[in-house]
């Protein structure tokens, strides 16, 4: 299946940019679906308050619940200082090779 995601400013879309879009899947419109999906752009205030708030979450300890992902990593060896040297050593004798 293809895929494709395109961003497209509201001003720019026009019908004949649509009919270019449909084109290049060989202009049958049956083998194939469209999305569209309009996001209404933040104004400055919007946007400030947005991030005020997830400061304030941040600061009240809301949402500080670490993910799965953030579990199993922290859960994870860690790398000594010497670990890591040698494994850069080794990669620069490998990169030698080309």
């Amino acid at each position: 299946m293809l895929q494709a995601t395109l961003r497209i400013l509201g001003s720019e879309l026009t019908a004949e940019l649509l009919e270019k879009i449909k084109s290049l899947f060989n202009g049958n419109g049956n083998d194939f679906e469209v999305t569209i999906s309009v996001n209404k752009k933040e104004t400055p205030k919007e946007a400030k308050l947005r991030i005020d708030r997830a400061i304030e979450n941040i600061e009240q300890g809301k949402g500080n619940e670490p993910t799965d992902l953030q579990k199993l990593l922290l859960a994870a060896p860690d790398m000594s200082d010497e670990e890591f040297n040698l494994i850069m050593d080794k990669r620069k004798a490998l990169n030698q090779w080309n």
